[in-house]
């Protein structure tokens, strides 16, 4: 009997780092992008230096809503990855960037289908219940995301992940009072001078 390797997939699963940065290079260089990374996860990318370039990129955006790529750790400027996004700012087409995230999403879940049949097939291997076995890998599918199904990118879509975002305010923010207002600006921080102003003309 051939003994049966579980610690890992019998090939690799399907990936495509070219398209990750691609993706990446479309948003960092384009401002008009910056509120797309918010559609990303760390797990539509395959590659660890992506993943950890991703992270540090959306970290930035969260806290000053652009994305300075000066800002990021200096230790992931010294990997290649960070070296290979500067060298695409002249040359990526930035009005890519949907049909970029939206292919992204697309590997992802087959990425997700191919972990889940291979862990099905080990299961079955192992002697597990087939019908047990068939309904946990029907629960798993229906977790997998499918948003790459979507013809287009949705700005509703865009605003749940900023209501999102602004839910997960991780500082003690003092409230004004008016819930749209701090829904809008996540609250106001401890030790910081907020100055609202308006036109002359109008009624303060």
């Amino acid at each position: 009997m051939n003994k049966l390797i579980t610690n890992k997939l019998h090939s690799q699963t399907k990936h495509d780092l070219e398209l990750e940065m691609d993706t990446l290079a479309c948003i960092v260089w384009n401002p008009n992008n910056y509120s797309k990374i918010m559609l990303l996860e760390v797990d539509d990318f395959y590659g660890l230096n992506n993943k950890e370039l991703f992270t540090a990129l959306r970290e930035s955006y969260e806290k000053d809503k652009v994305i300075n790529p000066s800002t990021i750790p200096g230790k992931l400027k010294k990997d290649n990855t960070f070296l290979e996004l500067v060298n695409k700012r002249e040359a990526i087409i930035t009005t890519q960037v949907n049909i970029n995230i939206k292919k992204l999403k697309e590997i992802k879940a087959s990425r997700d289908v191919q972990i889940a049949s291979y862990e099905a097939t080990v299961k079955i291997e192992q002697g597990e219940d087939p019908i047990k076995t068939r309904d946990w890998l029907s629960r798993k599918m229906e977790k997998i995301d499918n948003s790459y199904g979507k013809k287009e990118i949705t700005t509703t879509e865009l605003e749940d992940k900023f209501d999102a975002m602004i839910d997960k305010t991780n500082f003690d923010s003092i409230t004004s009072g008016f819930p749209l207002l701090d829904k809008k600006i996540g609250g106001f921080e401890e030790g910081t001078m907020t100055i609202i102003a308006s036109a002359q003309v109008r009624v303060k």
